[in-house]
């Protein structure tokens, strides 16, 4: 199928120039370039000559090269040399390059939404036109974002702010979810979930997916949409967790698990948990699944296109983080690559007026430590950019026992061996004791602990109130003393709070 891809000729003749300045803004003054690139991207160029210099410039300047334009020139090929010119002679300022990257990125969104047009028009049977429509739905709202986008800019004059009313309607903004909660008791004495960019964090096999689809199916129960984009497991595994949770809560004595329920089991409770499943769950929790070439725009263009055809705003959880693909023709390391891909769900997230929750693995040197923003993979954008930063840990990592009575005095910790060799006993207990640490967040208390009972079998978290690991609910006089340290009675003779 042929798509469109030229113009008419005026239309041509003006994106050209469009196209010209840009690439002259980057020759003539380098401080535009991450202006550019937070802008647009190599596949919003019509013309390739045009797109060539642009790769070339944006190469140079992700890997710290130097950028000028011999350079640049030298790296998209010397028989752009004349075109180079031409681009720094036909270009006198960079000061408006902003207008002129928005110029560009609405053009290439109105391309790509003609292309959709054209294959929904062209489709041979009804069937390929429906499946073509429902793809052009994601662009189509891609495309009406981009033209009705805020600028780069924004400044505000705060007395006119506060005399027009504006103040009034940002706070009703935050009022209207000041209501949702995770529903887990102890980390809703913290923590609101307004919108914006969460990152959830632990180690490998330590629950992140079960803990993630258990705080979505509490909030579909609250009346919440959930668009939960897995990457790695069939729906078909995360919706036996919320059955297996479901049955477990319904009749803790139940028999059934994850894997009976897997292996074919049934019973008259679990057909019960199904039906009351599909009654009152089922259509607010939308399961996408994914592979591995899919990237963060995919998923912006499906979210939007949901928004679009549904009047829906819905909590969106991607899991996980590091399957995500870059665009095509991202040149990158894996750093610059999560990077894009993080700011990518940050502008989802705050031009649709979203909470989105990426789930994401700890690097292997993390494993047997506390939970902290150096164990996030790859990426400093998690630190800087989300308004939520959480970790999962084992709880065994609050103990003494991660301290020898020598390191104790000298300060140090134990050997690595030793660590593992606690965490591995740690990991074997079933329900597992695990730690919901929060390291940041925007909106209310920092920095706080809860601790959970992780019921493997049954894809449950359930909040632990007495957690023997939970120093801050001790009395003040025996909080972080090492066991002998004082003749104090055991953890559970203690008397409560």
């Amino acid at each position: 199928m042929e798509a469109i891809t030229e113009t008419t000729a005026p239309e041509a003749a003006a994106l050209e120039l469009t196209e010209q300045a840009i690439i002259g803004a980057m020759f003539i003054d380098a401080r535009s370039i991450p202006e550019i690139l937070a802008a647009i991207t190599a596949e919003d160029f019509q013309h390739d000559k045009y797109r060539r210099l642009f790769e070339a410039a944006r190469d140079l300047f992700t890997s710290g090269a130097t950028v000028d334009p011999v350079t640049i020139v030298n790296r998209a090929g010397g028989d752009l040399m004349d075109l180079a010119f031409t681009c720094m002679n036909n270009t006198p300022t960079a000061a408006n390059v902003g207008a002129y990257c928005a110029e560009l990125h609405q053009g290439a969104a109105l391309r790509h939404l003609q292309t959709a047009a054209l294959s929904v028009a062209t489709a041979p049977t009804l069937a390929a036109a429906l499946d073509q429509m429902d793809a052009a739905a994601g662009v189509a709202a891609t495309a009406k974002h981009l033209a009705g986008r805020k600028p780069a800019f924004a400044p505000y004059d705060v007395g006119e702010y506060l005399a027009a009313g504006r103040f009034e309607t940002d706070i009703a903004y935050f009022k209207k979810y000041s209501q949702r909660k995770t529903g887990f008791a102890n980390i809703d004495s913290y923590l609101t979930l307004y919108p914006g960019l969460a990152a959830l964090g632990g180690s490998a096999s330590l629950g992140k997916t079960t803990f993630a689809v258990n705080l979505a199916d509490n909030l579909a129960a609250a009346g919440e949409t959930v668009l939960y984009f897995a990457m790695e497991q069939e729906p078909v595994e995360l919706i036996t967790k919320s059955l297996a949770r479901r049955l477990y809560l319904k009749d803790p004595f139940s028999h059934i698990n994850n894997i009976d329920i897997k292996n074919g089991a049934s019973s008259a409770a679990l057909e019960d948990v199904k039906r009351e499943y599909a009654a009152t769950v089922a259509d607010r929790f939308v399961i996408v699944r994914c592979n591995f070439t899919t990237t963060a725009e995919d998923i912006q263009a499906y979210v939007e296109g949901y928004i679009s055809r549904t009047g829906r705003r819905p909590v969106v959880f991607v899991d996980y983080l590091q399957l995500v693909a870059p665009p095509a023709g991202f040149r990158g390391d894996i750093r610059l690559a999560t990077d894009h891909i993080v700011k990518t769900f940050k502008a989802m997230q705050v031009s649709n007026e979203l909470l989105v929750i990426l789930i994401s693995n700890f690097n292997r040197a993390s494993y047997t430590s506390p939970v902290s923003y150096e164990a996030f993979k790859e990426t400093g954008m998690i630190e800087f950019t989300c308004d939520y930063v959480w970790g999962l840990q084992l709880s065994a990592l609050e103990d003494d026992e991660f301290y020898t009575a020598a390191g104790r005095q000298n300060g140090k910790e134990t050997t690595v061996k030793a660590k593992k060799d606690a965490l591995y006993e740690a990991a074997k207990k079933d329900p597992k004791e695990v730690e919901f640490v929060s390291l940041k967040s925007r909106n209310g208390r920092q920095a706080y602990k809860c601790f959970f009972k992780y019921f493997m079998s049954h894809d449950h978290f359930s909040p632990d109130l007495d957690s023997p690991h939970d120093r801050e609910s001790l009395p003040a006089g025996f909080r972080n003393l090492a066991p002998g340290e004082n003749d104090a009675a055991p953890f559970d003779e203690l008397p409560l709070e």
